[in-house]
């Protein structure tokens, strides 16, 4: 490779590669000098298959099949390919990189998908290296592959330092430096013996670890070093396979040939001689003729070699093909011209070997087979065809049994005079005598059952073994629990059945023979199936209430201990004997106290019994927070051990549970699981929030076109160093997150702590278990009692969450009833904050979205004025209770030539002051009566105020108060306390609700019954002792609060009527008073229902405007303004309202804008 072109590795950065075992990989090869190509996961060939180009022959565009009639895939899961951020895959051209190295561009592009699922590989024939792989279906089982790789390691205890590796399929793998380059690929591992394998050279590329294989196994790297030297592969057991036997057969002493030859499209497999008769087996013509002329060209050579005369050649009979098949002479001469027939070997020699051979000679041309058969194989041969059939004579029309393993089209047996008993259960019991003489295990022969259901009575024990299938996954009993088993685990199992399973035969003579047609992967995926199918079971007994140990199962209710039974179908059990009631051990108190703190330790038992109990509620997980060894991942394995390797899982993202087939292949009996090192902006949460809360998901095996619904009662954790930047940030996580920090350690580090806790682990189950169960669901259904956690815990929320923030540093709630802020006006002054702090902002829709879910009790929404002699105005969508922090915000000039009343607003960065997230909680959630605004924060003034004050952006009008009302602040008004605020803003809705008693219910359509709400505003004291009071006297507090809880509640004409009549006889400046205090939203409805009254009493006669209909402006509006120097006050009329400025018309000197600091007060006048 010195002519290769090279990238300087010292510029390359892989930093991107989110998946760490990745780029460990990928910084390894780049330091070796290796090019570094990515591996995208199997594609659904459905989706993504391989496609033959047509060409002007007549040959459509096509997708070839493979032998299951399956479309054939365009990713393998072992070709170069990578998964676009898009998710949608995409190949790389391995031959761009056999004479350079791929560079930061390229890197970074393909893992650029956050995803940590595209694997790695990498080219052979770089640096010299040269990567020895040994296939695992070139041997008869997988003990024998493992026997004949750790045999060269034993041999070469040198290579052991070398890197190697395991493939997803059971293969191994091994890197050397030869200083001999080999000149072959397929490799035997002793001369003359059998194709094991390949090794792959230059332009070959190979899959490393860890990568995931198309049988959802991990490649698994045993040993990663720079390869070790040798001086070739020969020198190490590694042998060419052709030349070696070409070697062989050229030696061979020659033999007698009779006079007259075989037909070679005889010998030929059903595939080249389909092929031959014109059948396009491999959907390509050049591919069906290329398949069959290796079959005859391993023919003729094997014939050759052998002193067996064929009466044709692979030429002609590839001819004969294209012919057939459409395909002009000159192309079948490029296509054969292409293979190298020393190469080529029959499929009976590939699978059976030299017996095989002989056994299609002798069954063509027995005289053949007599003159030129070796005598070792015509004795061996001999001997099988005079084994004993089923007693007396075989006969003579037994079918051949074909591939299906239903034992062919034969008799059923046993109709001589030594015929025996057939058991009924078992078809192939006629066949067990056959089985003694060949030395077969009987309970292996599958003639005339499927394999299917001899799989499933051998392997699983049929419906009496050990053996079921809950929800698409396979558990087996351990006699203590159901043990769940990954669907690797039953491939490899079945896999194995396959290659013990056999099937008795008989030739045309009636001889009987063995043949073993279920070792492929056909027959073993259909078993996976219907076994899968059988075991499966329909209803589940509850057992949410069990928890097993390792030497009882305990009844959490009653605390009763009882043996294991099958019956319980418990899925996992803690490891440990059951301790009742023990002390928590001082190694586990000392290690909370020294790396989170003493006030830790409670709630950090009562997620310890969450994990454990599964009758503890749902809701909440642990989330541990703090700097690399503070302690958190301690304690976070601690609680994925509680139920042993197998009863825990872990993944690096949110998003790998966010699909049918993650949550199945992640959770499948799994009871805790962790996400133990979270970093970065994270997504796909809204699978992992109903997950926490135990909600019911579907889940589905790998390319099983069912998926299954269930609860996965399964217990999370989640640890990160510092806050997490979360997807839709309003959708849960703060509630459903309970933060841990850990402290700053004073003590040095204990490195034995966790053997030291595994010790004491059944005490600490015990401890956590005994903890009062009202205890344990107070802090889990809680919010957070420490300060310190309370603290952290808004940190979270505002951490990268632009809005939260905003409301946190800028806004506060204000007393004044009138204080309104409109949608525009609020996200200008959020632009402007975020432009100060660094934030990216949010559109308007989006961030008024965000808001209402952070501050949705602030929330006005759209509605009407009350109906003024017919007309009424629209109110919109607004903000109430709520005004910017005193000079935060300025404006920085009056706004550009064509819009000189819209102003720059400027956010002051150093006048932002936290806390607004807690004000908004007490404003509406008071504890005390204490005032509204704490130290340092000032409500919004209705006096004269400079224009940069936040205190110029009130608008001149309160939302649903119609022109000619007077309006009363609340502090002018009365002096109302907090909950009097907190109730009248309570929907009327709900406002019945509260009132209603246990007994009642709500009427037809959704609305109270007129008898109900006459006998709520019984319960609600009445407005006729109001008038009791001087005229001249405002109502008390506690007076208006009642008075606005009666209006609350009504809910239909009828009981507005009941209220108006006692509204009536309440003096005047009470009757104003209580509609200048209600809210808006009362207001709008107090006018609305006031409407109606009038309308109900009107003469039916009288036809009145619809008020959906459009409606003219309310009428003009004063205000008082000091236009001149001298402060002279002047009334104008109000023509327009801007942000800061008002456009007004002044009466004898025409039209001007004046700003909002100019205004003094609203006048009455309304220019009548």
């Amino acid at each position: 490779m010195a002519s290769a072109q090279t990238v300087s590795t010292s510029a390359i950065s892989l930093t991107h590669i989110q998946n760490s075992e990745v780029r460990a990989v990928a910084e390894f090869l780049t330091k070796l000098g290796l090019p570094a190509l990515p591996v995208a996961p199997f594609q659904d060939p459905y989706r993504y298959h391989k496609e033959v180009k047509g060409d002007q022959k007549k040959v459509w565009a096509h997708c070839p099949l493979s032998k299951d009639f399956k479309p054939e895939p365009l990713f393998t899961g072992k070709n170069p390919s990578f998964l676009h951020p898009n998710g949608k895959p995409q190949l790389v051209r391995h031959q761009d990189y056999q004479n350079r190295l791929p560079n930061q561009k390229e890197l970074q592009s393909w893992w650029k998908n956050p995803s940590t699922s595209n694997g790695i590989g990498t080219l052979g024939g770089w640096g010299g290296y040269i990567w020895i792989d040994f296939d695992l279906k070139q041997f008869e089982s997988q003990e024998e592959c493992d026997r004949a790789f750790y045999g060269l390691l034993a041999t070469h205890p040198r290579l052991r330092d070398s890197w190697w590796e395991q493939t997803h399929s059971g293969g191994w793998r091994l890197a050397v430096k030869p200083q001999k380059q080999p000149d072959f690929t397929n490799f035997a591992l002793e001369p003359g013996g059998k194709h094991r394998g390949e090794a792959l050279g230059k332009g070959r590329f190979t899959v490393l670890a860890p990568t995931i294989g198309a049988s959802g196994n991990p490649y698994r790297c045993c040993n990663r070093a720079v390869p070790v030297e040798i001086d070739s592969l020969e020198s190490i057991g590694i042998y060419p396979l052709a030349k070696q036997q070409e070697k062989e057969r050229v030696s061979k002493p020659q033999r007698p040939i009779p006079a007259r030859a075989i037909a070679l499209e005889q010998l030929g497999n059903r595939t080249a001689l389909a092929v031959l008769q014109g059948d396009n087996c491999k959907g390509d013509r050049s591919a069906s003729i290329a398949t069959a002329y290796k079959e005859w060209a391993g023919w003729e050579r094997w014939a050759s070699g052998s002193g067996i005369p064929l009466n044709s050649t692979a030429g002609e009979l590839a001819h004969q093909a294209g012919e057939a098949l459409g395909v002009d002479s000159d192309r079948v001469d490029r296509i054969i011209k292409k293979i190298d027939p020393a190469q080529c070997q029959p499929a009976a020699l590939h699978c059976g070997g030299e017996e095989d051979c002989w056994k299609r000679i002798r069954k063509i041309d027995r005289e053949t087979f007599e003159a030129v058969a070796p005598q070792s194989i015509r004795e061996s041969l001999e001997a099988l065809y005079n084994k004993k059939g089923f007693g007396g004579d075989p006969p003579s029309n037994r079918g051949n049994g074909g591939n299906g393993g239903n034992g062919g089209n034969g008799d059923d047996g046993g109709n001589g005079e030594n015929g025996r008993n057939i058991p009924d259960d078992n078809p192939d019991a006629p066949f067990k005598e056959i089985c003694e003489d060949f030395k077969l295990p009987f309970e292996h022969c599958v003639t005339r059952q499927q394999f299917d259901g001899s799989a499933y009575r051998a392997v699983f024990g049929g419906e009496q073994g050990d053996w079921t299938v809950i929800n698409s996954a396979f558990y087996r009993w351990s006699g203590r629990h159901w043990e769940c088993k990954t669907d690797a685990h039953i491939h490899k199992i079945l896999s194995d059945y396959g290659q013990k399973a056999f099937k008795v035969s008989f030739d045309r003579d009636g001889n009987p023979y063995i043949t073993r047609p279920y070792e492929n992967n056909k027959h073993k995926e259909s078993a996976f199936k219907y076994c899968r199918s059988r075991l499966e079971r329909e209803i589940l007994t509850t057992n949410a209430h069990l928890l097993g140990f390792s030497d009882c199962v305990v009844d959490l209710r009653t605390g009763q201990t009882m043996a294991h039974d099958k019956e319980f179908l418990l899925t996992n059990i803690i490891p440990h004997e059951y301790q009742p009631n023990s002390e928590c051990p001082e190694v586990f108190r000392n290690f909370i106290a020294e790396s989170f703190g003493e006030d830790m330790l409670e709630p950090i038992r009562a997620f310890t019994s969450m994990m454990l109990d599964p009758t503890a509620p749902y809701g909440r997980f642990p989330h541990l927070i703090g700097k690399s060894g503070g302690g958190k991942g301690t304690l976070g394995r601690f609680w994925s051990s509680l139920f042993g390797i197998e009863g825990a899982g872990s993944a690096s993202n949110f998003s790998d549970l966010s699909t049918p087939e993650g949550r199945h292949q992640y959770l499948t009996g799994k009871r805790i699981f962790a996400f133990p090192d979270v970093g970065g902006y994270s997504q796909g949460l809204r699978a992992f929030y109903e997950l926490i809360d135990n909600g019911s998901m579907t889940g589905r095996a790998l390319f099983s076109p069912v998926a299954y619904s269930k609860l996965w009662n399964c217990r999370f954790w989640v640890a990160s160093v510092d806050h997490l930047q979360v997807e839709n940030a309003g959708d849960g996580w703060a509630r459903r997150a309970y933060l841990i920090p850990v402290k700053e350690r004073t003590v040095a580090p204990d490195p034995d702590l966790r053997n030291k806790l595994e010790a004491a682990k059944a005490q600490v189950i015990s401890w956590a278990l005994a903890m009062p169960r009202a205890e344990r669901d107070a802090i889990l259904l809680s919010p957070p009692a420490s300060d310190r956690v309370k603290s952290l815990t808004i940190d979270a929320a505002l951490y990268g969450d632009s809005t939260r923030s905003f409301v946190d540093l800028c806004l506060r709630p204000s007393s004044d009833l009138n204080a309104t802020v409109s949608h525009s006006q609020l996200h200008t002054l959020y632009v402007a904050y975020c432009q100060q702090h660094g934030y990216t902002p949010l559109g308007q829709s989006k961030f008024i979205a965000h808001l209402r879910t952070v501050l949705p009790r602030n929330y006005a929404d759209r509605g009407w004025t009350p109906m003024v002699n017919g007309v009424r105005s629209r109110i919109p969508a607004h903000w109430k209770f709520l005004a910017p922090l005193p000079n935060v915000f300025v404006s920085s000039g009056g706004g550009s030539f064509e819009f000189p009343d819209n102003p720059q607003w400027v956010c002051i960065k150093s006048r932002c002051v936290e806390g607004g997230i807690e004000e908004f909680e007490d404003y509406w959630s008071p504890k005390t009566l204490e005032p509204l605004h704490s130290e340092g924060v000032h409500p919004v003034h209705s006096g004269k105020s400079d224009s940069s004050e936040v205190d110029s952006l009130k608008p001149l009008h309160s939302a649903g108060v119609h022109p000619g009302s007077s309006v009363h602040t609340l502090s002018s008004a009365s002096n109302l306390e907090i909950e009097t605020l907190q109730f009248l803003t309570i929907p009327i809705e709900e406002a019945v609700l509260d009132l209603q008693t246990p007994g009642e219910q709500p009427g037809q359509g959704g609305q109270p019954d007129t008898e109900q709400v006459s006998e709520i505003l019984e319960r609600v004291p009445s407005l006729d002792s109001l008038d009791r009071r001087d005229e001249s006297d405002e109502l008390s507090p506690e007076r208006l609060e009642k008075a606005i809880a009666a209006l609350a509640v009504v809910n239909s004409l009828e009981a507005f009527k009941s209220f108006y009549n006692r509204y009536q006889k309440c003096p005047v400046v009470h009757q104003d008073q209580i509609v200048a205090v209600a809210p808006p939203e009362l207001k709008v409805r107090f006018y609305d229902w006031l409407d109606k009254l009038e309308l109900s009493s009107m003469p039916s006669s009288i036809v009145v405007e619809p008020t959906q209909e459009p409606v003219k402006p309310a009428g003009k509006k004063w205000v008082v303004a000091r236009l001149s120097k001298e402060g002279t006050e002047t009334t104008v009329e109000v023509k327009s309202e801007n942000f800061d400025s008002l456009s007004v018309y002044v009466p004898g000197t025409g039209r001007r804008t004046i700003p909002l600091s100019d205004v003094i007060r609203v006048s009455d006048y309304t220019g009548d």
